[in-house]
């Protein structure tokens, strides 16, 4: 018994080690586990073994297999991965099947890598072989996480699938060319979006070198935007020719539009279009037009006469055969009848009263025939033919009569009472050489006979006094002047200054007189009250004005005469003005009186101050120079120190400088500023080492080298002192500098103990002399020129009398 189990617990262990070395043992076939014959099984023997042996099967210090021992044991297919339990193996390990793989495919006992075309959903794949980061992108109704794992862009939240592409999905998908347009499925795209041909755009028209719709245009070749037909019609394009597409009669250029197409023209389109000059008349091919319609040109007319575009009615003084009228002007039931020879339809229409049926001419009456014919009351006269008869001839009115009074049938002798046209009368009771002349248009043969004077040759008949008949009539002072008509010229007769185009009647001749610069009327050429033009005085300020020359010395601006701000404005509004004093206005603050130079260097300075050597100091600080301050006269600025308002008020661009011995200047220097002003805008904290400006613009009595060393500076640097008041400085405004230690030009130096005793610093012309030098190293200037020093003088000798200033 003891034996027998002793040879248990040793078969046990035995089963046990073999179960430990399964992994030698077995063999893996095509996905199967096989194990040898020998195992447990034939170590035991059958049948149930003695209870006392039971609990010696499971040795306690066995442990069971588990997927984290680091071994490959239990029915993993490698190493703690595969089999039922454990986790799926990883690319590369062992399997059994694909269930075994984490990428789920077991190729020939090894778990292969997930890919695009292993028929299996893994990785991070959507649905089996797309989606995810690698795959191609999922076909419709495909498992998706979003919109980028499907081909249309499309993933439905709600069910995970990839959605067919649609027209308002927000995406460009299908055979879209931009987002939800464009292809064969959806609308076509609008303006600016993508498009590949001009079937994708709404414009139907597809730029080939950017690939976008372009928007519609009226010579793009394509009917598109609001045109009617290819680039016209429409409210933006051109009208459409005829045959062209319409939508209105607005889309034609015939005006015409019919079963959506433009008609040619016609005469019955009730529209004025092709060459008609109204609607449906006029032109080449209509009728002509009736009275008041729209022409061109006579022939547009049934009347015959177009006159500032629209056809006139007939009238007897057209000059053309129109309205009832048998030859031109006359003729009809409302013009005059016609002359001998003129055409006719009737004797009414003749003078003769005989109208010729063979020809249609008016026939000259035949009174000779000594019968008493046709409507004639007594033989050979009276009636519409024959000359009218005598006194005491037959008669049945009046007009058969000689006389023109026709009593009891019997021709009556003329008289200027009988309220007829006889005798020599020329119109009823008046005319002749015994009747009183005739009234407006009565007829007349000669100005004797009538009132105004005057008889139309034309129409024989008196005719209205007028301006321009040659004749002293109507209330007229002077023939065709005065009254109502034009005015009368010098010497013609007058009753009042109305009456004179001079506006002067005098009284005592009762004669128009010439205008003159004393009577008190703007006549004549005059530009305001006795002044202006070519004869008067020069008008005030304020005055009216043609030119600047109608002014005394100033400008006519807005034609009204105003004081100029400068000389240099006066001088280009008058340019023969001399020299001298004028009045300026050149701010708010009131008029002034100036001095003008107006031929020196171009002509218009204003003299706005003086420096002059030698006498009483007025330039002896820097406020004299800035401040509004004046002193001294014009008159006398050579002789004694000057500073007129000028110098703080008239604006200026150039800056001209004049001694008793030269002159010079700089253009464009001020930038339309004030002198004064200038400086103190420009006035420098410490001493300048360098030029304004380098070298004068202009000169006179100079050098062309001394031009060149003339330069412009405020508050220069004297080269051998520090700055005022800690040391001295030669000029508050400076125009020369020597190779050493000296500066000159307006206001003497204002040494340690203060300005100096007398002003200028300018040097007589024979102390100048120039020298070549380090260009732009102070105080050599842009021209490499400086003075050189040892010419330079301090005394008052060596310097002119003055310098005067002048501003342009």
């Amino acid at each position: 018994m003891r034996r027998a189990m002793q040879i248990n617990v040793v078969v046990l262990a035995a089963v046990l080690a073999l179960s430990a070395c399964s992994d030698d043992t077995s063999e893996v076939t095509d996905g199967a586990v096989s194990t040898p014959d020998q195992g447990m099984d034939a170590a035991i023997p059958d049948g149930p073994a003695p209870d006392l042996l039971q609990p010696d099967l499971t040795p306690p210090d066995m442990p069971l297999p588990t997927c984290t021992d680091k071994s490959r044991n239990g029915d993993e297919t490698d190493v703690d991965c595969g089999g039922a339990t454990c986790p799926k193996c990883a690319d590369g390990n062992k399997c059994v099947k694909a269930a075994d793989c984490t990428s789920g495919v077991c190729t020939a006992g090894v778990c292969a890598a997930a890919s695009c075309t292993d028929k299996v959903k893994n990785a991070d794949e959507t649905d089996v072989d797309c989606g995810g980061a690698k795959c191609p992108k999922c076909a419709d109704n495909k498992k998706c996480s979003k919109a980028a794992d499907c081909t249309s862009g499309v993933c439905d939240p709600t069910t995970g699938l990839c959605l067919a592409p649609t027209c308002t999905d927000q995406v460009q998908n299908g055979d879209e060319t931009d987002v939800d347009c464009g292809g064969t499925t959806c609308a076509k795209c609008a303006d600016l979006k993508k498009c590949k041909s001009a079937l994708d755009c709404v414009s139907g028209v597809c730029d080939a070198k950017t690939g976008l719709c372009v928007a519609a245009s009226c010579t793009d070749k394509v009917q598109n935007g609001d045109e009617t037909d290819v680039d016209c019609g429409g409210p933006s394009c051109p009208k459409c020719v005829d045959t062209r597409g319409c939508k209105g009669n607005s889309d034609c250029v015939s005006g015409v539009c019919l079963n959506n197409m433009c008609q040619k023209p016609t005469c019955t389109d009730l529209t004025k279009n092709g060459d008609e000059t109204d609607v449906d008349c006029g032109g080449s091919t209509c009728g002509k037009c009736a009275d008041t319609k729209g022409c061109k040109g006579n022939g547009d007319c049934v009347s015959g006469v177009c006159l500032n575009n629209v056809c006139q009615k007939p009238s007897c003084t057209d000059l053309t055969q129109n309205g009832d009228e048998t030859d031109v002007d006359c003729g009809g039931a409302t013009c005059a009848k016609c002359a001998d020879k003129k055409k006719c339809k009737a004797a009414t229409d003749c003078l003769s009263g005989v109208c010729d049926a063979v020809t249609s001419l008016c026939a000259a009456a035949s009174c000779t025939d000594k019968v008493q014919n046709g409507d004639e009351s007594d033989v050979d006269c009276g009636g519409a033919t024959c000359p009218a008869c005598g006194d005491a001839k037959k008669c049945k009115n009046s007009s058969d009569c000689s006389s023109g009074v026709c009593l009891n049938n019997s021709c009556q002798k003329p008289s200027c009472t009988d309220k007829t046209h006889n005798g020599d009368e020329t119109d009823v009771d008046c005319g002749g050489a015994v009747c009183a002349k005739c009234a407006d248009k009565k007829m007349c043969k000669a100005a004797a006979d009538c009132l105004s004077g005057v008889c139309d040759a034309i129409s024989g008949k008196c005719a209205a006094p007028s301006c321009t008949d040659k004749v002293q009539n109507g209330g007229e002072t002077d023939v065709d002047c005065g009254g109502s008509c034009p005015a009368c010229a010098d010497g013609k007769k007058c009753s009042k200054g109305a009456d004179c185009s001079s506006g002067v009647c005098d009284a005592a001749s009762g004669l128009c007189k010439a205008p003159s610069c004393t009577d008190k009327l703007k006549n004549g050429d005059e530009t305001d009250v006795d002044c202006g033009g070519s004869k008067c005085s020069k008008c005030a300020s304020g005055a009216a004005c043609k030119y600047s020359t109608d002014c005394e010395k100033g400008i006519c601006e807005a034609n009204k005469c105003r004081l100029p701000k400068s000389c240099g404005e006066l001088h280009k509004a008058q340019t023969t003005l001399p020299s001298g004093t004028y009045q300026v206005l050149p701010d708010s603050a009131g008029a002034i009186a100036v001095t003008c130079e107006m031929t020196a260097h171009g002509g218009g300075w204003t003299l706005i101050g003086s420096v002059v050597n030698g006498v009483a100091r007025k330039w002896n600080s820097v406020a004299a120079f800035t401040g509004a301050t004046t002193h001294g006269t014009a008159a006398a600025a050579k002789t004694n120190n000057y500073k007129s308002a000028a110098w703080s008020r008239v604006p200026g661009d150039d800056l001209r400088i004049e001694t008793s011995q030269y002159a010079f200047g700089f253009n464009k220097l001020l930038g339309a500023s004030a002198f004064g002003p200038y400086i103190k805008a420009n006035w420098p904290a410490t001493c300048k080492s360098g030029w304004i400006r380098s070298g004068a613009d202009f000169s006179s009595g100079l050098t062309s080298a001394i031009q060149k060393t003339m330069n412009f500076t405020l508050r220069a640097r004297d080269t051998n002192a520090s700055c005022y008041p800690a040391g001295n400085e030669n000029s508050a405004v400076t125009f020369v500098a020597a190779d050493c230690c000296w500066v000159g030009g307006l206001g003497n130096n204002p040494g340690s103990t203060g300005w100096r005793s007398h002003d200028l610093s300018l040097l007589s012309l024979s102390r100048y002399k120039t020298a070549t030098c380090s260009k732009s190293t102070y105080p050599c200037n842009a021209n490499s020129s400086v003075f050189t020093y040892a010419s330079f003088c301090y005394e008052v000798s060596c310097k002119p009398k003055y310098a005067l200033v002048y501003v342009r």
